[in-house]
């Protein structure tokens, strides 16, 4: 996997669970506070395709905190490790600080 090896991170990346974990009707207005709180900065949204109406509404009020975001959709399955491929080079670099996962195998 030669050509992959620029489009991972050059730093390690480190994968950790969320302090909290927030749902049900209208938490998704919570999200930037959030985030803010957790330091982030450079967020990736990875989304069903199916979805970019609702995905739409949520970036918009995450860039309105003033934090960077960028957008992945893909296909409403699980995932696989060409999946993982396909967002790593979607997304380049810098590498997300936040990576949020909505619908399908997110």
């Amino acid at each position: 996997m030669t050509h992959l090896k620029n489009s991972f991170p050059t730093e390690p990346v480190q994968a950790q669970f969320p302090p909290a974990l927030i749902f049900g009707t209208g938490k998704r207005a919570t999200l930037p506070e959030t985030l803010k709180n957790w330091g982030s900065a450079n967020v990736a949204v990875v989304a069903a395709d199916v979805l970019k109406e609702s995905v739409g509404e949520m970036t918009r009020a995450i860039r309105s905190a003033g934090i960077e975001v960028r957008i992945v959709y893909c296909q409403p399955a699980e995932p696989r490790m060409k999946d993982f491929v396909h967002v790593c080079e979607e997304l380049g670099e810098p590498f997300p600080d936040t990576v949020i996962g909505i619908g399908g195998g997110s």
